[in-house]
């Protein structure tokens, strides 16, 4: 049934959504205007990125003796169990170093097949290329991504589209893929009259799956955050998607310089 799907994934991953008190308080004008705030290079961040690999291996490498809680395996893994192909093709947007494939590889039998593309940047697709298998890929490319899947089943968006470079374009990119289904986790909107860019604050040890590496020192990273428009992100979606389902996230609703900011997950099928 689609409602077993409500529950978010229920992992720390390599982007986060936080309550205000994680951001500068000011918003700024465009996304260069935020990443032009930030120390190093944003989400480019060389520690960063070297934090979310070695924390997603190491997370890989542990899924093979843990036991995993039902919470661990909900949404995703309950929605691709759903589809009725001998192949699923997926495409993992802002899906780091593949942290949502290791854990639907070690839920689902093997008699799931998958092929699997994450699409980063291109420092982050470059370090997620080591764990690549036979059924994951990376690429900093969406049209060689969606190209090489041939179709998408399913296009999962777990709290990457607010971080991208330029969401509203990146958003249309990506219905023009006509994915058979798109599940938002983590989504972040405004229902202010705007888009509203800030600039987000984390500590290098809150990225990626479990702990910290040895070796490098925590410290404070920043990286430009846009949150689209909640009416406008729904105009778009609904010109070629029904959303079948919606639900809360645990961030709630919070404010960022006086704007409503709106943290949920959403089920989209796309129309006949």
């Amino acid at each position: 049934m689609l409602r077993d799907f409500v529950p978010p994934i229920a992992i720390p991953l390599a982007r986060k959504v936080f309550s205000a008190r994680h951001y500068l308080r000011r918003t700024y004008t465009s996304y260069e205007a935020a990443l032009a705030d930030c120390a190093g290079r944003g989400y480019e961040d060389s520690d960063l990125i070297a934090v979310v690999r070695h924390k997603t291996q190491a997370y890989r490498d542990a899924l093979g003796s843990a036991l995993l809680t039902p919470d661990d395996a909900c949404s995703l893994c309950a929605l691709l169990a759903s589809i009725q192909s001998p192949e699923i093709h997926v495409l993992d947007f802002g899906g780091a170093c593949g942290v949502h494939y290791f854990l639907a590889r070690a839920v689902l039998p093997l008699s799931y097949a998958l092929r699997w593309f994450v699409v980063e940047t291109p420092a982050m697709a470059k370090a997620g290329a080591s764990l690549a298998t036979a059924e994951l890929m990376f690429s900093s490319d969406l049209r060689h991504a969606a190209e090489s899947l041939g179709r998408v089943d399913l296009l999962h968006i777990s709290g990457s589209l607010q971080y991208a470079s330029d969401p509203r374009r990146f958003l249309g990119q990506l219905l023009a893929l006509r994915a058979t289904h798109i599940l938002f986790n983590r989504l972040g909107l405004s229902r202010g009259p705007q888009d509203v860019v800030v600039v987000q604050e984390s500590q290098l040890s809150e990225n990626g799956p479990g702990p910290m590496p040895g070796g490098l020192r925590d410290r404070t990273v920043r990286y430009p955050a846009t949150y689209l428009q909640e009416s406008a992100f729904y105009d778009a979606l609904r010109q070629n998607y029904e959303v079948i389902l919606t639900f809360e996230e645990s961030s709630g609703v919070f404010r960022i310089a006086q704007q409503p900011i709106i943290v949920r997950g959403l089920l989209a099928r796309r129309k006949m």
